[in-house]
């Protein structure tokens, strides 16, 4: 989630020629939230944080707004993580939402970056610091993927 934006514009720079090729070389494994908590998860905050201040650096604003939205979902696998494997309720979620809203410089920067234009609808409820909307949709698509989940395994015996 976002170690190639940070590894090419630290490599940027120092290039003197670029060839790109129209072979696939690299393979992405998808997949959702695991069977345990990912504790390392959490670190991809304070990547957003460098990945923006590299953004800045190298003047490359068309990064910003997927940077803010990759946030926003990180923020939320993050919050369904802790419902589904630590069994937070809502008052823990929404004291953990507020102290992220709070302390990151990422999303100071999104306030700033959308004072005087249009943001993207999921990131308004960020932008507005309306923690109760976020901590709802994050419990709507909590009991959505647990519904998913318990149909996967229903599905694995039943093959």
């Amino acid at each position: 989630m976002g170690e190639d934006e940070y590894f090419n514009l630290m490599l940027h720079p120092h290039l003197q020629s670029m060839y790109l090729a129209d072979v696939f070389v690299y393979a992405y494994r998808w997949g959702g939230i695991t069977c345990r908590y990912n504790p390392y998860l959490a670190e991809l905050f304070d990547f957003g944080d460098i990945r923006l201040k590299l953004l800045d650096k190298y003047e490359y604003r068309q990064g910003y707004q997927l940077l803010f939205i990759e946030y926003r979902n990180i923020l939320n696998t993050e919050l369904v993580q802790r419902i589904h494997m630590l069994g937070h309720s809502i008052c823990k979620l929404i004291e953990y939402v507020e102290n992220e809203l709070d302390s990151r410089y990422l999303v100071g920067r999104m306030r700033n970056h959308y004072q005087h234009d249009n943001a993207p609808s999921v990131l308004v409820p960020i932008l507005e610091h309306n923690v109760e909307a976020i901590v709802n949709n994050v419990f709507t698509m909590a009991r959505s993927t647990r519904r998913r989940y318990q149909i996967k395994r229903i599905l694995s015996h039943l093959i």
